[in-house]
């Protein structure tokens, strides 16, 4: 991710984004854009600006809805959304406002944020990934799908 990625992403939220995040998607994204199109089950972050830009903006106005407390409740101004999967409604989210490496996550069953996500930092995460595409491609090859359930085919990972 480019410095003016970051740069619209931290004017868009009006805050800088801690450092460990920033330096994460710097170092990162791109490597984890590759990952996440050949297997997206397996990277639940949003890594493209935009991405992160329009689900924190519908989080706030409310077009997204992330049960936050009462009903009525908004959305915590000093959290984002930087990854979740939409249709299990949880969420990993960054404190903007806490200089601390975490990674926390969103539950929508008891609409409430917890620590600490699957994994507490970045580079848990990373280590993760691996783990993840091949879980993916054991599940996808058990069900007869993806690559490598052709006659013949070797797998390659995910697609």
């Amino acid at each position: 991710m480019t410095e003016a990625d970051l740069a619209r992403i931290e004017a868009s939220l009006g805050a800088p984004l801690p450092a460990h995040y920033r330096n994460f998607l710097r170092d990162h994204a791109a490597e984890l854009r590759a990952v996440k199109a050949r297997c997206p089950d397996a990277i639940e972050l949003y890594l493209e600006a935009d991405e992160i830009v329009q689900r924190n903006a519908e989080v706030r106005d409310g077009s997204l809805y992330v049960q936050f407390g009462d009903d009525s409740d908004p959305w915590p101004t000093d959290f984002i959304l930087v990854g979740g999967f939409p249709e299990s409604g949880n969420h990993i989210l960054v404190n903007l406002e806490s200089p601390r490496e975490r990674v926390w996550r969103y539950e929508h069953a008891g609409g409430s944020i917890v620590l600490p996500a699957e994994f507490a930092s970045w580079a848990e995460y990373l280590e993760l990934v691996p783990q993840r595409v091949e879980w993916r491609d054991l599940y996808d090859r058990a069900r007869g799908k993806g690559p490598g359930t052709e006659p013949g085919a070797a797998p390659d990972g995910c697609t």
